[in-house]
């Protein structure tokens, strides 16, 4: 089994360097495949040491040396990324939600409302300027001392080349799918504890309870995660003590592992490269 988990890690952390590839090819921003997936496995690491996963955005930083591109349009680009998964995940939560509506009908109102609250907010970002004057003004003040003029000077900097919707429907297909591929990942745990649940309900409910734990009140969803997934396999008879083991064994492949490869990176580059941007 661990030596399974010390390499499904691979298949997310890729696929999700991928999807965001294909969103800086389409905002403007050429990086290479291998280094945006190395920005990926950073973005792990600073955010499983940070209070809600903040210093995941850390990635901007490296992401603005690399390209050359304004703070603020790098910025902008790794909103789109957590806004794009963060949308795909609220699609599949509702399938959850459905599915237990009958037992469970806050779910439903719950995911339902965040997802048209995030969509309408990700059309705004993409069609308006509204959140592009927002975004700069908190840009050019409480971080303008800790960025040191590293922002640009012209306005509109962080709207300057946005991909359009469309140009957003395969990343967000590309997202969902991999959702799936992490949650059918704990699909395939799940088996080996002996759950016996179907695949489509045990994938939905994995993303049902993968949104209650973006809530930032415990250590990247632990526990909030769990007890979600506890009321929900209790359903096909699943014990509370299985459920936590087989969660546990999810978590450090999907999010521990790549965290630890994320601190190697950085010890071999990325601290320094981060002190150089601080710095300059």
């Amino acid at each position: 089994m661990l030596g399974v988990l010390c390499v499904l890690w691979l298949v997310p952390v890729c696929w999700t360097g991928l999807e965001w590839w294909i969103i800086l090819k389409r905002h403007g921003i050429n990086i290479g495949l291998f280094l945006c997936i190395r920005l990926v496995l950073l973005g792990y690491f600073f955010g499983f040491v940070t209070p809600g996963g903040l210093g995941a955005y850390a990635r901007v930083l490296y992401l603005q040396r690399e390209s050359g591109e304004p703070l603020e349009k790098c910025l902008a680009n790794v909103v789109l990324l957590n806004t794009v998964d963060f949308v795909s995940l609220l699609v599949l939560s509702v399938g959850g939600a459905v599915l237990v509506a009958d037992r469970f009908s806050y779910l439903l109102a719950l995911s339902v409302g965040l997802l048209v609250v995030v969509a309408a907010l990700f059309v705004l970002f993409l069609r308006h300027e509204f959140l592009a004057g927002v975004l700069e003004r908190a840009l050019r003040g409480r971080l303008a001392s800790f960025l040191k003029g590293r922002i640009g000077d012209s306005e509109g900097l962080v709207f300057k080349s946005l991909p359009s919707l469309r140009d957003m429907a395969l990343p967000l297909s590309l997202s969902v799918i991999g959702w799936l591929v992490m949650f059918s990942l704990f699909y395939g745990i799940s088996l080996v504890f002996g759950i016996n649940a179907p695949y489509g309900f045990v994938v939905l409910a994995m993303a049902l309870a993968s949104v209650v734990g973006t809530i930032p009140v415990t250590f990247y969803g632990l526990g909030t995660r769990e007890a979600v997934l506890i009321s929900l396999l209790a359903l096909f008879g699943v014990s509370a003590e299985v459920v936590v083991v087989v969660s546990l064994f999810w978590f450090v492949a999907i999010w521990l592992i790549p965290s630890i490869v994320g601190a190697g990176v950085s010890v071999v580059g990325g601290w320094s490269e981060l002190e150089e941007v601080k710095n300059s």
